[in-house]
């Protein structure tokens, strides 16, 4: 009785598998689907203190603290040219001249630091 169980289990189950991949080749193709805009869930922002660098124990790199002419200019020309960031950015009240810096995360997320 359990081995005609057990038989029964496992056609269930390779059946089950045949059935994903023939869901899978009836979907819409992902070029249809449009592109996902940037969540405000994936964007941080953090606000750099006035008396940041200063002796002060804070998280915030010392690259950022002090942020170098090329560095936000760089972070300016990524939101000149990502329509998403700046949306998100202006949506949480940013004023987009005052950042200075941005770091990328592994997973896409952004940390936007504003002085």
């Amino acid at each position: 009785m359990t081995k005609m169980l057990k038989i029964a289990l496992a056609s269930m189950m390779s059946v089950s598998a045949l059935g994903g991949v023939a869901l899978a080749q009836t979907a819409a193709p992902a070029a249809t689907t449009p592109a996902p805009m940037m969540s405000d869930d994936m964007v941080s922002v953090v606000v750099i203190p006035e008396n940041a660098g200063e002796g002060s124990d804070t998280s915030i790199p010392g690259t950022v603290i002090n942020a170098s002419p090329e560095t936000i200019q760089s972070a300016q020309a990524e939101i000149s040219s990502d329509a998403a960031l700046r949306m998100t950015l202006e949506s949480k009240n940013v004023q987009l001249q005052n950042v200075v810096a941005i770091q990328t995360a592994a997973n896409g997320g952004k940390t936007v630091y504003v002085r």
